[in-house]
């Protein structure tokens, strides 16, 4: 009779244990964690406060940010999507604060594949720095696959992209209204392709690395 109560009491007591309930929890960095806890952890749908001024609020297991959420940072950024282990994991989206999207598959909080419209800065050879606009395929955090690229100078790239660069089908415009349709190799003219000038006048012959050959 007294082991059937103690086996009872025990199973009470790890029932306790491993109820879920709403709480506090406040980490040894001072971050601070709402919302529903088992084992004395952060286990299921909460909200955690950091430091330095992030909100997450989403699911969690076992401390850590696993499954689906939003996450809410200082310069007005936010990721929405999806968490394994405390990394942006699976399919989500990057929202800049001017409402920009990057949007695709994120492993252990890297973008490595997707669809993008990002504004970003870019060196020139003058040590300038201009507003630039991509918008198309990206994978491993660049350029990769289709997409077009808008320069602040007026320029715009449209095609292919291998690595970050122009490689593949594509035409080039200038803002003087020429263009040019054909190959690309390293963000130069290579292969065949035509010039186009705004007077009418066509160039059309075999390029290599950015240099006119002679028409076969």
């Amino acid at each position: 009779m007294e082991n059937d109560l103690n086996n009872s009491l025990k199973i009470k007591e790890n029932n306790s244990l491993n109820e879920k309930k709403i709480g506090k929890i406040i980490d040894k960095y001072e971050n601070i964690y709402e919302g529903e806890i088992i084992n004395g952890q952060a286990n299921g749908q909460g909200t955690k406060t950091y430091k330095d001024g992030r909100i997450y609020t989403g699911i969690f297991k076992n401390n850590n940010r696993h499954g689906k959420g939003i996450l809410i940072r200082p310069d007005g950024t936010k990721f929405i999507g999806c968490y394994k282990n405390d990394e942006q994991d699976g399919l989500g989206m990057n929202i800049t604060k001017e409402g920009q999207k990057l949007i695709g598959l994120f492993d252990e909080g890297k973008a490595i594949k997707g669809k993008a419209i990002m504004y970003y800065n870019e060196n020139n050879k003058y040590n300038m720095h201009f507003s630039n606009k991509y918008e198309g395929d990206f994978q491993n955090n660049k350029r990769e696959g289709y997409g077009i690229f808008i320069m602040s100078n007026g320029d715009r790239y449209e095609g292919e992209f291998q690595k970050d660069t122009y490689n593949g089908k594509g035409i080039y415009y200038w803002a003087n209204g020429n263009k040019f349709e054909g190959g690309f190799k390293n963000d130069k003219k290579e292969g065949r392709g035509k010039l186009i000038f705004n007077d009418g006048d066509i160039l059309d012959c075999l390029w290599k690395d950015d240099d006119p050959l002679e028409d076969i």
